[in-house]
């Protein structure tokens, strides 16, 4: 059950906040677009599955207003912050504008930059909170879920309909009382649709049913490759994989820090040694400033806890 800490689902999020971080590197999406593109279509698919499966509404309304604050929090700050340096330096899609309307415009009906993410989730997680508390049959509630996310999307324009469409499967799958893994079994096999459907441009559209099933044929080749990886490997990729909040909300600093170094790897086609080295720098820095938050006795003020990282040697074991 989701209550239970299920390891290969940290390993899912190592792989997909890492996927997030490579499809913002500039070096990468200029030297291999196509690739960008896929990465686009099943990253944030496969996180907002996990993230319906794992929302959390089963408290009262205090403890579940607690729980959203501090994911609005965080949200906020770095968005802001966003907000103002993309205005301010050469981002692409970045703020037009930070008057004030502007401004509140972009936090709470249409964020810039990678922070989105979040304001869907608070919207999705809230939404699931509030229609589980009408008395009805699970069946019935889905579809509720379900009108409710349209409206908010095709009647609101608050997010994108594609998207909470996975949340909501993963909150059938949580509802149905089965194991996450059930539905998507380990398999080497689910590599060959995987690229086979991911060769043709119409299917990367999370949207449609070949891009549904991109996103399932990846949980089932990725939860095969966790099965075979060495203990420490998995360790390490189980760590990153529960704090992607930190990496989703401090990334921004160290993909735009690492983007001079690309001229350095003109020699390099593959773009394989540029790609690691980023990964390794956003991965510690994120990891550094998360530290100096705890360390600085700032955590408790944006993310409502005294540490936001945990002990590896605690978290891994």
């Amino acid at each position: 059950m989701p209550g239970k800490r299920i390891e290969e689902l940290d390993f899912l999020k190592c792989v997909l906040i890492l996927s997030v971080v490579t499809m913002h590197l500039v070096y990468i999406e200029q030297r291999f677009p196509y690739m960008k593109e896929v990465i686009g279509m099943y990253q944030a698919s496969c996180f907002f599955l996990i993230s319906g499966y794992f929302a959390s509404i089963r408290k009262p309304p205090a403890a579940f207003g607690r729980s959203m604050l501090w994911l609005f929090v965080p949200y906020v700050v770095m968005e802001a912050a966003y907000i103002f340096a993309s205005y301010l330096l050469p981002v692409r899609e970045g703020a037009e504008s930070i008057a004030p309307a502007a401004v509140l415009r972009y936090l709470f009906v249409a964020p810039v930059g990678p922070y989105w993410y979040l304001h869907t989730l608070i919207l999705c997680t809230v939404s699931y909170y509030m229609v589980w508390r009408i008395p009805a049959a699970p069946f019935t509630r889905l579809l509720a879920l379900g009108f409710c996310f349209y409206g908010l999307s095709e009647g609101c324009g608050l997010m994108l309909f594609a998207n909470t469409l996975y949340f909501l499967a993963g909150v059938a799958i949580r509802e149905s009382g089965l194991r996450f893994t059930f539905f998507f079994p380990a398999s080497w096999w689910a590599v060959v649709p995987f690229v086979v459907l991911c060769s043709f441009p119409e299917n990367l559209w999370r949207g449609t049913l070949a891009g549904a099933a991109i996103s399932g044929l990846l949980f089932c080749f990725l939860l095969a490759v966790y099965r075979r990886l060495p203990h420490a490997v998995a360790r390490t990729a189980n760590y990153i994989g529960r704090h992607t909040l930190v990496i989703l909300l401090f990334s921004p600093l160290f993909t735009f820090a690492v983007k001079p170094l690309g001229g350095w790897f003109s020699f390099d086609p593959t773009g394989l040694l540029f790609w690691m080295l980023a990964l390794a720098v956003n991965v510690a820095g994120c990891f550094f400033v998360a530290w100096c938050l705890d360390a600085l006795h700032l955590s408790r003020w944006i993310f409502g806890k005294t540490r936001v990282l945990e002990p590896f040697r605690r978290a891994a074991d």
